[in-house]
């Protein structure tokens, strides 16, 4: 990973969004609550697109903290997160936009970038698709998670390039975007316009603001499709 003047300048300014606070309980939703539109019409369900409901809220307790942090369901019994979001966690608790719980019995941690794997007992209802390839540059992406760990957001915005990764010892490339994130975005889909993942927030600046940034779709490839760049995770406290 390189590190010159003008990324450790800019990484000073960035934080890893996964919150730090104790999280509170998810509010109910609201019965007047439109969620925001995405980039362009995907598969919609009841008026929410399949992004929304493939989005969850994820909370952790290590032995020493609580994080709160967003995933997105891979599969019927698999969600992705980041390392950040989860590592250490001894337990994971994931919530559905409509409150339903879901129980983690298994997670694991990339060595490529940062992602995680979370397994679940429960049948996850829907589920998204990986794109074959990443996004031009100015090409629209949409985000879906709860920061703060609050409510369920959707954001717009546009894909603006690469630069080397900002955090962690991760030798690849991480994508830069004009969209929206707070601390608790953090493993929110990334998504383009016909609805498939090509990246996962990670990070963006600890004020909240419209530049974020999130693991390029060729690391989040390798990690689906290679386990040996999984290590499983085990905490006791």
């Amino acid at each position: 990973m390189r590190r010159d003047a003008r990324v450790g300048l800019l990484a000073a300014a960035l934080a890893l969004l996964a919150g730090c606070a104790i999280p509170t309980p998810p509010p109910p939703l609201p019965d007047a609550w439109v969620p925001v539109s995405s980039a362009a019409p995907v598969e919609t369900v009841e008026a929410f697109t399949q992004a929304q409901r493939s989005a969850y809220r994820v909370r952790m307790q290590s032995c020493t903290a609580f994080f709160n942090g967003s995933a997105w369901a891979i599969g019927e019994h698999q969600l992705i997160t980041n390392s950040h979001v989860v590592e250490g966690g001894a337990e994971i608790e994931v919530t559905s936009f409509d409150g339903r719980d879901y129980t983690v019995t298994a997670s694991w941690l990339a060595t490529n970038g940062d992602l995680a794997l979370l397994e679940v007992a429960e049948s996850l209802p829907t589920w998204l698709g990986v794109a074959g390839a990443a996004p031009q540059p100015r090409d629209p992406v949409t985000t879906v998670g709860y920061p703060a760990g609050d409510r369920l957001f959707t954001g717009d915005g546009f894909f603006q390039g690469y630069v080397d990764e900002l955090f962690g010892d991760y030798d690849d490339k991480v994508m830069r975007m004009s969209v929206y994130s707070e601390p608790g975005s953090s493993g929110s889909a990334v998504v383009d316009s016909s609805g498939l993942v090509v990246s996962v927030l990670y990070a963006g600046y600890s004020g909240g603001g419209e530049e974020s940034y999130g693991v390029a779709l060729e690391t989040l490839q390798a990690f689906l499709t290679d386990e040996s760049l999984r290590a499983r995770q085990d905490v006791s406290c």
